[in-house]
């Protein structure tokens, strides 16, 4: 009888050993993809975070005709303004539909560069190209590394439409 008890209790205890063992497995099993989802959203936020913070140095162009004076004369000059929130570097812009960008280093926040005056024979000719299907294309950089592109074209009279590309994310 001592003999059928003990051998009872030896293939009990391999049995609770068994299952306490599969239990482990399925607890280390169970916690791995707990931190593996973890580690996935930890990478999703510091992926947005950077974003973020890209954003926050941002610059935006803007194309701006604005009244200049000298005197008794008056004229209109097209100005490219900075209105971002940041600088905009490497600026490249094309006029008249050139093969070759002419260049500029920067436009710093809130400030402005002036392209051409609406008087002489470039004004006239840019005002035009303003008004053609490929508008006036300018292409530039944030200090974040953001390439960005600004395409602008005349409406009417008073309306200039922006079309706003960030270049790095597409």
């Amino acid at each position: 009888m001592i003999r059928q008890v003990l051998q009872w209790a030896t293939v009990n205890s391999v049995a609770i050993q068994a299952m306490s063992a599969l239990a482990a497995a399925a607890v280390g099993v169970l916690g791995f993809a707990v931190l593996c989802k973890y580690a996935w959203d930890t990478r999703t936020i510091a992926k947005a975070t950077a974003i973020q913070a890209r954003d926050r140095v941002l610059p935006f162009l803007a194309l701006n005709l604005v009244a200049a004076n000298d005197g008794p004369f008056r004229w209109d000059e097209w100005r490219l303004e900075n209105q971002g929130f940041g600088p905009a570097i490497n600026i490249k812009h094309w006029l008249f539909d050139d093969p070759v960008p002419r260049q500029r280093l920067s436009i710093m926040q809130g400030t402005d560069a002036r392209i051409c005056d609406t008087t002489t024979e470039d004004g006239r000719l840019f005002t035009e190209n303003m008004r053609a299907r490929r508008g006036f294309v300018v292409e530039y950089e944030s200090i974040a590394g953001e390439h960005l592109r600004s395409t602008f074209r005349l409406m009417d009279a008073t309306g200039v439409s922006v079309e706003f590309e960030n270049l790095s994310r597409k």
